[in-house]
């Protein structure tokens, strides 16, 4: 049981020491220095390029330019590399759809055959794939009526004895 308590005691420990979801640049700087970077951040008044020369203004001034400019620079090639995976798959979605709407719809297929194609369809493109199911299941109908119709099982059976 000790050794139970000792072992949530440090893993406790642990997790509470973990890294945040700050910049590495701002570890080296003071509390309020921090504050003020998050609330330049956070601010919904300021235009992208407005708001990239304040916090570029605040590097200047905390002495951590250097570290801020390759910051950018990174996130601005992940966001580049992001557009061209978004754009991608923009343009697979059309051929992929055909593809899905063709084992989807396909009445000469057991329902085995199918759910071999789509398996065969969703390792070769996951993404693709999820968006698909996911619009088909917004193009469904809404208020689809069961087989029972409004009656319940038991109301049925009644109306039938």
């Amino acid at each position: 049981m000790r050794a139970l308590v000792v072992l949530l005691v440090l893993s406790a420990a642990i997790l509470c020491r973990a890294v945040t979801g700050l910049p590495a640049f701002l570890r080296g700087v003071s509390d309020e220095s921090r504050m003020e970077y998050t609330d330049l951040v956070q601010r919904w008044d300021l235009s992208a390029t407005e708001k990239l020369q304040k916090i570029l203004e605040w590097a200047d001034k905390n002495g951590k330019k250097e570290a801020v400019t390759k910051y950018v620079e990174k996130k601005k090639t992940e966001r580049i590399e992001q557009r061209k995976q978004f754009d991608g798959m923009l343009e697979n979605l059309p051929t992929i759809g055909k593809k899905y709407e063709s084992i989807w719809f396909d009445k000469n297929k057991t329902k085995a055959q199918k759910a071999a194609e789509m398996d065969k369809l969703r390792s070769e493109h996951k993404k693709e794939y999820t968006l698909l199911s996911i619009m088909m299941k917004m193009a469904e109908p809404r208020n689809r009526r069961s087989r029972r119709g409004r009656k319940g099982k038991k109301e049925k059976a009644k109306a039938q004895a």
